[in-house]
Parts: C-alpha cells; sequence; structure tokens
C-alpha cells in the first residue's frame, strides 16, 4: 500500500505544473503537517486507495479557507506560518499568479523577489 504522499503524487501526475507544485509543497513540509489534519484531509482529499490516487480539491479548500476553517490560533505563530503554507499552496494550485503565461525571465523575477521577501532582517 502506498502513502498518502505517493497517492498525492500519482493523482498530480498529469496536472499541471503550477498544481504538481502545490502538492510538493504541501507533501515537503511535514511541520505544518497538512496532510496529517483530519479537518484538511475530509473536506479537501479524496482519497481512492483501490486506484492508488489521491486528490486536492483546491477549489473548496479556498472556499474553507477563506472562511476561516483553517485558521491558527491568535498569537500561535507556528501555526500563522502553517496557515501560510495552505493558502500559498491553495494560491499556486489557482494559477492566481498566471505563471503559465510568463516567458522564463518573468518567472525568475518571481523566484528572486519570493526569495528576497524571506529574507531576515538583522
Amino acid at each position: 500500500m502506498s502513502t498518502l504522499a505517493e497517492r498525492l503524487r500519482a493523482g498530480a501526475r498529469d496536472a499541471a505544473p503550477y498544481v504538481i507544485a502545490a502538492v510538493e509543497l504541501l507533501i515537503a513540509d511535514p511541520q505544518s503537517a497538512w496532510l496529517d489534519n483530519d479537518e484538511f484531509l475530509e473536506a479537501c482529499v479524496t482519497d481512492s486507495i483501490n486506484q492508488d490516487a489521491a486528490l486536492i480539491d483546491w477549489e473548496n479548500a479556498r472556499d474553507l479557507f477563506d472562511v476561516g476553517a483553517f485558521d491558527a490560533p491568535v498569537g500561535d505563530g507556528r501555526a500563522v506560518a502553517n496557515q501560510a503554507l495552505l493558502n500559498f499552496a491553495i494560491t499556486l494550485a489557482e494559477e492566481r499568479f498566471n505563471l503559465s503565461f510568463m516567458n522564463d525571465q518573468q518567472r525568475r523575477l518571481i523566484v528572486t523577489a519570493l526569495a528576497q521577501a524571506t529574507q531576515h532582517e538583522g
């Protein structure tokens, strides 16, 4: 039997690169543990163990995120970071950045800007 991560990869295999990136982001960050979050899994993941594939319902994830279903407790910095990671993954999967329309130089500028934005001061 395969793991959920393997089934999600199988489910996204033929998806657009931005969807694959969103899936990989959630898989790669065990700290946020979205793939262990029962509420997220029940509401947003269709897991066909028999077919060895799983899919994330990104539209439902966005709807639930926007109404606060995955809100972090006030003052919990780690939970806020986990929530931000989910928001970024959802935004990638929605193709909200229109990455598929950008040329290589524009995509590199986005990556550079994101790297610059995440540098710690001090």
